[in-house]
């Protein structure tokens, strides 16, 4: 009630026969610090009964009520109610409590309508009395709820509104408020009163998290996160809440933190709750899930590890650590956390789509051709059309791997026609026309271009790949001209430059290549991918030492830079006074990338050169799993089985080098003089693969 009405209302209630005092503890207006009155003084005379006057009946009727709902009898409670607002017709108690248990479904059969009309005259009685909108706001809330009239949605914003204008500390109504306003899209609104909420209730997580989605709703992704960040230090067993987080650590960079400071802070927030709430299983896979974003691998793993103790079939924490294993390169352990799931459940399609990537990165690309085949045999219903597409495309580029052209470009072409009309049905087709240029197949790799070309003919990485198509046809002049075009149109854009340097160093024009990436390192001396490139274009023309000064500076500045390290391994292989200092550099790049081909055929080739024959050939033997097509790899096989005395395998693989020599990386002639000088050696078994 307002102080007026509280007032005028409690005075006449003194001369009640009911005095507060006698309400029992813990009955509805009763409190705690209440004391009995204190012992009237002995008179000579009995005290004459005071006459109760209308209000002061009313309020004993209205205790009487409170101790009718404390007894539970509502029925009794509401008769007395009404007795005490037709006996005080200026008292809005009598009316709030009547409309309360009108509304509140306490009374079977109550009127809803008379509640209302209950709540309206007491706001009528006392306009500074925000109980009666608190109530009614309540009713139309409950409608909703159930179902009922959406237009009860503005009414019960506006008796809320007016609740909390009468009483801005009632938070309750402010909090159903904003919710209401959020849901009724008007967000700005909402947002000013969440702030106030949690400005008046500083521990109010529920309202901070609607806070954070209204925030991000409306683009202001800084202070989504601050919320969050917020809400989740107060009770970080929110998976809502988590969830709104995952979204926007995944998404576009939160301006005034970069990824790695936003991702460091959700870790900083998970681990301090999995300590105060070490039972929460959610809550350490969420901790590990924030170590391994953030970069910090091997206590991610640890997490999982930990998650995995508190369930171990969990097949969300066998995922997370599998990922991991992935990242850190371990991939046979990884393959053994994947079988644990698949173990369980068969068609758990990432689990086996996930082993499929680990084959693709071992190389071992028949097993995982089968991954990706098992889940393309799957009804179509086990998955959306989507993800079908993306296993159509991981198919193809293991069939790609494995020479299978024709099966690539099919699964390729089955992808396009389930993107037909779709939005993003573009990269599809350019991933087939990249199948055919693989498959060497440059007519039809120009037949499926021209249509794609004709719906987006200034598309930039359309004309990039039109340049390829045109090299691969024979017409050098057309790309160059078309790159140019391209560069100059994107200035200072990386990867328009990087497919003018791919067609210089193809077409042999090493010279202008060098001058392209002088020109951007100029204005740009720390990008290290160009000059990566720069100190390769430099070795291909003949000149080591400068190719090795730019490879070392390299290195300087990242001294795991893989490229570089086997790079300028491979390229000290061929100085005898260096072969220790070149295997050396070459073991550091498998250090970082221990699947790679590349780096397995550079420290074959040294072992080689070395003079450790029964050491490279493993290396060589797994650079060929990973590179089928290699030319070089191929040669360095065939050198390898001539010097173990296999001429017979030795041959076998020139011809084959001979054969994939598309990019013409070898000195033909010198590997046809091989073929033909190892004519008249003695055979020796063929190498087991």
């Amino acid at each position: 009630m307002s102080p007026r009405s509280s007032v005028r209302f409690r005075r006449a209630f003194r001369a009640a026969a009911v005095p507060l005092a006698l309400l029992p503890s813990g009955a509805p207006g009763a409190t705690a610090a209440q004391e009995p009155p204190p012992a009237a003084p002995e008179r000579s005379e009995p005290a004459a009964l005071v006459p109760l006057d209308g209000a002061a009946e009313a309020y004993r009727l209205f205790a009487e009520g409170r101790l009718a709902e404390w007894a539970r009898d509502p029925e009794s409670a509401a008769a007395a109610y009404r007795r005490a607002a037709e006996l005080d017709g200026e008292a809005s108690d009598p009316l709030v409590a009547l409309a309360r248990i009108y509304l509140s479904g306490a009374l079977r059969g109550a009127d809803a309508e008379a509640g209302e009309r209950a709540a309206r005259e007491a706001a009528e009685r006392d306009p500074g009395a925000p109980a009666p909108h608190r109530i009614l706001g309540d009713h139309y809330f409950r409608q909703l709820r159930s179902g009922g009239d959406p237009e009860a949605v503005e009414r019960a914003i506006g008796a809320y509104a007016e609740a909390v204008r009468l009483d801005a500390d009632d938070l309750d109504s402010r909090s159903a408020l904003a919710r209401l306003l959020a849901s009724a899209r008007r967000g700005e609104e909402a947002a000013g009163h969440f702030r106030e909420l949690v400005r008046r209730a500083p521990d109010a997580y529920e309202e901070l998290t609607m806070l954070a989605r209204l925030r991000l709703a409306a683009g202001d992704r800084e202070q989504a996160f601050d919320s969050l960040l917020r809400s989740l230090r107060i009770e970080p067993r929110q998976p809502e809440a988590r969830e709104l987080l995952d979204e926007l650590l995944l998404g576009p960079e939160i301006p005034g933190r970069t990824a790695a400071e936003a991702f460091a802070a959700a870790a900083d927030l998970y681990e301090a709750a999995t300590a105060e709430h070490p039972e929460d299983h959610d809550l350490r896979v969420a901790h590990a899930e924030a170590l391994a974003r953030v970069g910090r691998l091997g206590e991610a793993g640890e997490a999982f590890e930990r998650a995995l103790e508190t369930d171990p079939h969990s097949e969300f924490s066998l995922m997370g650590l599998a990922v991991v294993l992935r990242r850190q390169q371990r991939l046979e352990e990884a393959e053994e956390v994947l079988g644990r799931v698949l173990e369980r459940n068969d068609r758990h399609l990432p689990a086996r789509d996930a082993l499929g990537g680990v084959f693709l990165a071992r190389c071992e690309y028949e097993r995982a051709a089968d991954q990706f085949r098992a889940l393309l045999d799957l009804p179509e219903d086990s998955y959306g059309l989507s993800r079908r597409r993306d296993f159509l495309v991981r198919f193809a580029h293991a069939r790609q791997e494995l020479g299978d052209h024709r099966a690539a470009l099919e699964a390729l072409g089955e992808a396009v026609s389930l993107s037909e009309g779709r939005s993003d049905a573009l990269r599809f087709e350019v991933m087939r026309i990249h199948g055919a240029l693989a498959a060497g197949d440059a007519a039809e790799a120009e037949r499926l271009l021209d249509p794609v070309v004709a719906s987006s003919p200034d598309h930039p990485a359309l004309k990039a790949l039109e340049a390829r198509v045109h090299s691969a046809s024979g017409r050098p002049a057309e790309a160059l001209s078309v790159l140019e075009g391209l560069v100059e149109g994107h200035p200072g854009e990386p990867g328009m430059l990087h497919e003018l340097l791919h067609h210089q160093v193809e077409q042999g024009d090493y010279p202008a290549a060098e001058t392209s990436l002088r020109e951007w390192l100029a204005a740009r001396p720390e990008d290290l991918a160009f000059r990566f490139q720069l100190a390769a274009v430099l070795e291909r023309q003949g000149r080591p030492a400068e190719a090795e000064t730019e490879f070392r500076a390299i290195l300087e500045r990242a001294p795991d830079h893989a490229l570089s390290l086997n790079y300028l391994g491979y390229m000290l292989a061929g100085e005898d006074d260096r072969l220790e200092e070149s295997e050396e550099l070459i073991r550091r790049a498998l250090e970082v990338d221990p699947y790679n081909g590349s780096y397995r055929d550079s420290l074959g080739w040294v072992q080689f050169r070395r003079g450790r024959l029964d050491l490279a050939e493993p290396n060589l033997l797994r650079a060929v799993r990973c590179m089928p097509e290699n030319s070089v790899v191929l040669d360095h096989l065939g050198d390898l089985y001539r010097a173990k005395g296999n001429p017979e395998a030795a041959v076998r693989f020139w011809r084959q080098a001979l054969e994939h020599d598309g990019e013409e990386e070898l000195e033909r002639d010198a590997v046809t003089r091989k073929i033909e000088e190892a004519g008249d050696e003695p055979n020796q078994p063929d190498p087991i693969f």
